[in-house]
């Protein structure tokens, strides 16, 4: 592959990767993601739990967000709300989710407030990774402001398809990196990550 070091060429390009992705391609990815998390002993010993709502040919997250609230522990989903900001909130359930003016599924704002100081898991969405940990959102800047506020006992756990892993991609000084990749077939622990899977 010899593509330029452009973010929004990335972007462009793994977008229509994934665009063309089956509904039961985008399942069976989040199934399998899903299975391998459920071994990990961080996941088993973890507690507070955010994720997010699968949108765009991302692998599915709907499963995974059940599994949460079927293990008993406290699920955590993102609400946009400002400008780069991210407010997260515990969900006791799925049926507690509105759709935002940009389409996404969200907490209802009466859902109680949670802190990433407080978060054991933060699993990441990202149009790529890499071996290093280093991430390319979509372009907000939503992930790049929450965490840095994350203690270092949260496992910032990036969530992606196969193709979406390199072993580098065009980064900034202010992207902020992830301490391991789960995609279907595996992790993909970094430099940074420390932890056992």
């Amino acid at each position: 592959m010899n593509w330029p070091a452009d973010k929004k060429y990335w972007r462009q390009e793994l977008r229509a990767q994934r665009s063309k992705l089956n509904a039961e391609a985008i399942q069976l990815a989040g199934e399998k993601i899903l299975a391998q998390l459920q071994k990990s002993p961080r996941w088993q010993q973890a507690q507070h739990i955010a994720a997010y709502l699968s949108l765009s040919g991302e692998p599915d997250t709907v499963r995974l967000c059940q599994a949460i609230l079927d293990a008993h522990k406290i699920l955590i989903l993102p609400r946009v709300s400002g400008p780069r900001q991210l407010q997260f909130h515990q969900v006791t359930s799925l049926a507690n989710l509105v759709r935002s003016p940009l389409g996404i599924l969200e907490p209802e704002t009466n859902c109680p407030l949670v802190a990433p100081t407080n978060l054991d898991i933060i699993i990441v969405p990202g149009v790529a990774f890499d071996y290093k940990g280093q991430r390319l959102g979509q372009g907000g800047g939503y992930y790049d402001q929450v965490l840095p506020l994350t203690p270092a006992k949260t496992w910032r756990l990036g969530h992606a398809h196969d193709f979406q892993v390199f072993p580098q991609i065009p980064t900034e000084l202010h992207d902020v990196k992830v301490d391991t990749v789960i995609t279907p077939s595996g992790f993909y622990p970094t430099q940074i990550d420390t932890g056992v899977c």
